[in-house]
């Protein structure tokens, strides 16, 4: 399957979730440091999609769970109650997803759980594993993405460069 193809199928499945309004307010939360929501679950999304193409799981719930996994509205570090959030955003996203679109089973567990090994539970899926660890992944890219250019443009503000040195 060429690219093109991965892309056109991965879009025919989360098409109505990226036009959903209620979607689309993730773009309005910043989350790990410098990316929005809406990114963050983007890239899961996507990531998920393709390893479970790759590793013969269900690519349709490892996309669509991806994309509504954090799918809340609040601002965890002012809600006053930042140390439970690991375990209250998958319950409120869970919520939130259903309000959206009709789940399956194992993208309401793949929402429920991808906070694994922090929530109750142990998951039943192997996609829940998945996504689970896709979502650690894209959340350290993320936020060492955001460190590492605030460090590169810290460092060009006090290193001269090669052209000022010789003048």
């Amino acid at each position: 399957m060429s690219y093109l193809e991965r892309e056109a199928e991965y879009f025919r499945i989360v098409g109505d979730l990226l036009e959903n309004p209620y979607v689309l307010e993730l773009k309005k939360f910043l989350h790990h440091l410098d990316s929005t929501r809406f990114d963050h679950c983007l890239n899961v999304s996507r990531a998920s999609f393709s390893a479970a193409k790759i590793l013969g799981l269900n690519p349709n719930a490892c996309a669509r769970a991806g994309l509504l996994h954090d799918l809340f509205f609040y601002d965890y570090a002012a809600s006053g109650f930042a140390s439970e959030h690991i375990y209250i955003h998958p319950v409120e996203a869970l919520a939130n997803a259903r309000k959206v679109t009709e789940l399956t089973e194992c993208e309401e567990e793949i929402i429920l759980r991808h906070m694994w090994p922090t929530c109750d539970g142990v998951p039943k899926h192997p996609e829940t594993y998945l996504v689970s660890f896709v979502d650690k992944y894209c959340a350290t890219a993320e936020g060492m993405t955001c460190v590492w250019l605030r460090c590169v443009g810290a460092w060009k503000r006090f290193v001269p460069t090669v052209a000022s040195v010789r003048k």
